[in-house]
């Protein structure tokens, strides 16, 4: 199973980062986006030749998120829409 280590901070215009951290195959993984950070690491983790599977993403050691295949949660991403984030497949 592979773990996503999910956190947040605010930059200095108040913009919110979201980071995605994951260790596999001895390298470690780190992506930021204002959205769907466990999505784009997800992808970085597929092409890189990560086997599929489940996963479990945690934010202070409790788990928030979880799938039955990372290459279902690589397909898709995040967008900021007219109502706040919303959930569309990956180009």
């Amino acid at each position: 199973m592979i773990e996503i280590v999910l956190s947040q901070h605010y930059g200095v215009r108040g913009r919110r980062t979201e980071t995605a951290n994951a260790w596999w195959n001895g390298r470690g993984y780190r992506c930021e986006t204002n959205a769907g950070a466990s999505c784009a690491l997800a992808r970085r983790l597929v092409a890189d030749g990560c086997e599929d599977g489940p996963w479990i993403a945690t934010r202070g050691f409790l788990p928030v998120l979880r799938g039955a295949s990372l290459h279902e949660r690589a397909r898709w991403t995040f967008e900021e829409g007219p109502n706040g984030p919303r959930r569309v497949r990956a180009r």
